[in-house]
């Protein structure tokens, strides 16, 4: 009888020695169909906007030092990635810039991750301020939408994935769940894995982890521009309150598939709520020149939006801009009335090129007087 009680154990134990090896590198490639880090290849990245935008400037020729000393840097989602993909003819007779020639001068770059969570933002917020110099200044976008507990985006390589100094840091505000999550592959290393079986013997190659997820990083051109000429610029984008019948139905489609993937059973993440927060002292703690702002979106989307979960965003925005001022930190809201003046939009939650400038140039004040 005694015998038949070991069974567990003795299961438990070639489950736990078949798990180790997988840990083996080729056994990985041989059988693992997502055999890559979530973070890692999000940090791959970043490092390479950073390589891309410091190769940038130096062809300019301005030396590192140079290059820092007036530095913007812009974390957040996709409502942050133009501001890495803007041109000097974005500049150039821009009618909502006052200094062109300042702005033309100023290195920006942007890190961000397309409809990344809070959760995702963090870890992305900790690699890049330690890559910068602290004279640098962050942008750091504040997007309510990113706490909803029930993105589409949201998965469980969130906890899984972490690195041991990273889990380390944050463990005091990760949920039950997400902390067995991340003991328990470290017990089990297939835990973070999918292992197939048949993958040898399959004829079409897998794609890379680089392409598995590109497409939350490269640059997609979404927009439909049109020709608006105002004093010699060409805008981007269509003017809010005056796209056709085709712009508008092209924004219903966007609108209705955004509220159902992005904000789905919309419920806000205690998890990344509280690292919102754990970043604002992380910044404190390293002294980082940073710059807080919810970005504008259009009109149409903010209608949906706030049938959703307007007076708690409002109860969120209170809150947050109150321990940014104990904080002593800037914030933002693009979204009040006269705070831009540009209201072209590549789609209802994207605003155009055009107003990237105008943007940066509002930004770039708020620590002048340091320069």
């Amino acid at each position: 009888m005694k015998k038949y009680l070991l069974y567990p154990l003795y299961i438990f134990l070639f489950v736990f020695l078949l798990d180790k090896l997988f840990y083996i590198p080729m056994i990985r490639e041989l059988f693992v169909k997502n055999n890559y880090n979530f973070y890692d290849m999000i940090f791959k990245f970043e490092d390479s906007f950073y390589d891309e935008y410091l190769e940038k400037w130096k062809k300019k020729g301005l030396s590192e030092k140079e290059i820092f000393k007036n530095t913007m840097v812009f974390i957040g989602t996709s409502r942050s990635e133009t501001f890495r993909e803007y041109t000097e003819k974005d500049i150039i007779n821009n009618p909502f810039v006052q200094d062109h020639n300042k702005i033309l001068n100023k290195p920006v770059i942007a890190h961000f991750m397309r409809a990344g969570t809070m959760f995702h933002i963090y870890q992305l917020f900790e690699h890049v301020t330690e890559k910068y110099p602290k004279e640098v200044v962050f942008a750091i976008e504040v997007n309510y939408g990113s706490l909803n507990e029930n993105s589409y985006i949201r998965q469980r390589k969130d906890a899984e994935n972490l690195k041991w100094s990273s889990f380390k840091e944050i463990y005091p505000v990760l949920s039950t769940g997400q902390i067995l999550s991340f003991v328990t592959s470290r017990l089990f290393i297939l835990n973070m894995y999918s292992v197939s079986l048949t993958k040898p013997f399959q004829k079409k190659k897998e794609q890379t982890p680089e392409e598995l997820i590109k497409g939350l990083f490269v640059l997609v051109k979404h927009y439909v521009a049109k020709k608006d000429n105002v004093s010699g610029f060409t805008m981007e984008g269509n003017l809010e309150g005056q796209e056709n019948s085709v712009n508008m139905e092209n924004y219903r489609l966007f609108i209705n598939d955004f509220m159902n993937t992005l904000y789905y059973k919309f419920k806000v993440s205690s998890t990344d709520n509280l690292l919102f927060k754990k970043m604002i002292q992380s910044a404190k703690e390293k002294n980082l020149k940073i710059v807080f702002y919810r970005p504008k979106i259009h009109k149409d989307l903010r209608k949906e939006t706030d049938l959703k979960f307007k007076d708690a965003e409002e109860n969120y925005l209170q809150d947050i801009t109150t321990i940014l001022n104990q904080n002593g930190y800037s914030f933002y809201d693009l979204e009040k009335e006269g705070e831009i003046k540009c209201a072209y939009f590549r789609d209802p939650s994207h605003l155009s090129k055009t107003c990237i400038p105008e943007i940066i140039e509002k930004f770039d004040k708020v620590y002048s007087h340091e320069k």
